[in-house]
């Protein structure tokens, strides 16, 4: 393990003041009038003395790496440094294309539900399509939940097109994960119907709401103004009334 003593010398011993050559003479003359250091202020002549304070003890040396002693710590490390920026990144994609991708999901299960597939087929159905079905069902269903509860999707279409456009997802899925009897796709359906039920019940009303509460505008629509700004007083008084 490398370790390293971080001592005040020794870093402004590295330092080399800025140059300022290059700058324009207003640049110059402005930095000039604030007085500012080319260098760190701690390794001036005007640092403070002593830096270190009395009675506090040295930290002692600074680890520069993580723990990285077995495989893993490299595993644990990586996937605690780079999982929940996946989780979000992968949030904020769904939440862009949800308008998208539930409607054509929707267009691809109601056309596997309704070609006439027999059990032979289904049966003989290869493990690329259960797959491709099965991704389908999961995102189409997700795609639909985020059409169902996010504030923005709610406000441009209302809760009516996202609540029928999961039901029917749901309906359609449930019949193509029997037909093809794809068991961890419907255990996943389930936690999403949980997570559904999550986000649009409130449990101190025990109402259902649809979209976060705190992203709802309720100001009344007009002219929000300071009445002790005077120029702003002069706008308004030539300002034409609407009825």
């Amino acid at each position: 393990m490398i370790e390293s003593k971080w001592t005040i010398e020794a870093y402004c011993g590295a330092q080399r003041p800025s140059n300022w050559s290059t700058f324009p003479t207003s640049s110059l003359s402005f930095l000039n009038q604030l007085n500012l250091s080319a260098t760190h202020p701690f390794c001036g002549p005007e640092a403070p003395q002593p830096y270190e304070i009395p009675g506090v003890p040295s930290q002692g040396p600074l680890l520069t790496n993580d723990h990285l002693e077995s495989f893993w710590d490299v595993v644990l490390t990586i996937a605690a440094k780079g999982v929940p920026s996946l989780i979000a990144i992968g949030e904020l994609w769904l939440r862009l294309f949800s308008s998208i991708l539930a409607p054509v999901g929707l267009t691809h299960l109601l056309y596997t539900s309704i070609k006439g597939i027999s059990d032979q087929d289904s049966k003989t159905a290869t493990r690329p399509q259960r797959i491709f079905l099965s991704i389908t069902c999961l995102l189409s269903v997700a795609s639909s939940i985020v059409l169902f509860t996010d504030t923005l999707y709610v406000l441009e279409y209302g809760p009516f097109y996202g609540g029928s456009m999961l039901i029917m997802l749901l309906l359609l899925s449930v019949n193509v994960s029997v037909r093809y009897r794809l068991r961890q796709t419907m255990i996943g359906k389930f936690c999403l119907i949980l997570l559904a039920l999550f986000l649009v019940y409130d449990y101190e009303t025990g109402a259902f709401t649809f979209g976060d509460s705190a992203e709802r505008c309720e100001i009344a629509e007009g002219l929000y103004y300071n009445q002790e700004n005077e120029f702003i007083n002069k706008l308004v008084e030539h300002w034409p009334l609407s009825q």
